[in-house]
Parts: structure tokens; sequence; C-alpha cells
């Protein structure tokens, strides 16, 4: 059985000047080598849970484990070797060219003066052809598209070789073609034991790619486990608030309502 690398015990968040907390005593356990979507509306917590995960903001109650030490003890240089988030979209202060944005994935394995040599640039052009995207090598990273930007983030991520990659609703600005693209590469990469932890609000995106699914609501996990058993009608409409219908389509399942 695969042991977890995270661990979400207890969790409680509240946002500085917000009444209500975002996170309700979440308790979650991340399989190593797993695809694990947070599946909810918006709202839900997802995106604060990312970031939790991260370190980047810290629970007033419960903690966050990687391979079960603290996040707090960890290491930055050792964070950035394990971890990586790819998110939704970000604000760039340099015209970068493509190849120049995905070498910044290398930077946990430089030293703060060192140049990335041969080998860190034949990992970005590597990352690159992994979806589909190095013929945009020499492109300025401002001249591309919403969608294109997600993929050249997501091989950002991928030149940081992490045991742990956080998306963010990574299909938000695709297309139906690199949407299909970038589901199968995600699907893979449980394969070459990366683990994966991915928001979306969409219930196709979590039976493309998903081998489990942890349903949010109010800042609560309703039920986490594997994706056959959580993209159920009763478990969707409790999830959304709305009655659905789910249907099986080859190995997918397709959510209708009315």
């Amino acid at each position: 059985m695969s042991t977890s690398i995270v661990a979400i015990d207890n969790v409680e968040f509240t946002y500085e000047g917000r009444h209500e907390p975002v996170l309700r005593g979440l308790n979650l356990s991340v399989r190593q080598g797993s695809v694990t979507a947070l599946l909810g509306p918006n709202g839900s917590g997802k995106t604060t849970l990312l970031n939790l995960c991260l370190g980047w903001l810290k629970p007033q109650a419960g903690q966050v484990l990687l391979d079960g030490t603290p996040l707090q003890r960890i290491p930055r240089k050792q964070m950035g070797r394990t971890v990586s988030l790819v998110p939704q979209d970000e604000h760039l202060p340099f015209e970068y060219s493509v190849l120049e944005y995905v070498l910044l994935g290398r930077a946990p394995y430089l030293s703060a003066l060192q140049m990335p040599d041969d080998s860190h640039v034949e990992a970005a052009h590597r990352a690159l052809r992994e979806i589909g995207a190095d013929r945009w090598a020499d492109r300025g990273i401002t001249t591309l598209s919403a969608g294109e930007r997600q993929l050249v983030m997501t091989a950002r991520s991928l030149a940081q070789q992490p045991r742990l990659l956080l998306m963010d609703e990574p299909s938000s600005h695709l297309d139906l073609a690199n949407t299909a693209r970038l589901l199968r590469r995600i699907a893979a990469l449980a394969h070459s034991g990366v683990t994966v932890l991915l928001t979306t609000h969409d219930p196709r995106v979590a039976s493309a790619c998903a081998t489990e699914v942890a349903l949010m609501r109010d800042g609560r996990i309703l039920f986490d486990g594997p994706t056959h058993d959580a993209l159920t009608a009763e478990l969707l409409s409790a999830t959304y608030g709305i009655e659905v219908e789910v249907h099986a389509v080859g190995r997918h399942r397709m959510v209708t309502w009315s």
C-alpha cells in the first residue's frame, strides 16, 4: 500500500479580516504516486488548501505534514526540490523568453550566482517537449495566449523535477486539444513517481486524470476516495448543491444537470 506524501491534519484557516473560516477541521491524506483532484464549487477552499501545502499560508489550527515532517521545519531549498506549483496565472515582471522562464524551474538546483549549464538547458527543453511546447522556446512569454502560457507554466514545474506537483485549475485556459494533451500528461506522471494534487471545479477533469478525488464544499471535505466512488450523482449533487446525473462514457464519467 502506498504511503502518504502529504498529510493534512485537522486544519482550520481563516483569512485576516474575515470571520468565517475558509477551511474547517479539514483532514486529507495524499498518497505517494497518486493524482488527487480537489473537486468542488468556486469558493470551497481548494486554492487555499494548495497554498497551505506550499507553506505560503499557516493554519490557525492543525498542521500540514510533508513526508511526516511539519512544513515549517523543512528548509526552503529542500521544499524547492520537492514541491512545485502550477498557478492559474502569474504576474511576470520581465520579458523572459519561454526557455528562460522554464529554466527558472531549475533554480533549486543552483547556487546563488551559478548560471544554468547545458544539463539544465536540456532539462528545460525536455519539459517543453513533454507538453508539446518546445517550438515556443525562443518566443517572448508575454506574446503567448493565456492557454499557451498555462502550458509553459506546467513545463517550468516539470523542469523543477518535484516529487509533489500542485496544480491550480490546470485546464482553465486550455482548448479541447491542449486540455486532452495536458490531462494525459498528468495521468502519466503517476507512473513516473510524481504525486499530483490539483484543483478543479469540473468533474470531467477529475474523471480524465485523477486516481483519487476529494469532494470539497464550504471548507470541508465531504468525501475522499477512488475517482469512480467519488463521481456519483448523489455525492456530486451534495457537493454542487444541484441535482446532477452521471453517465459512463467509456472509462470516463459525463455529468449533466437540469
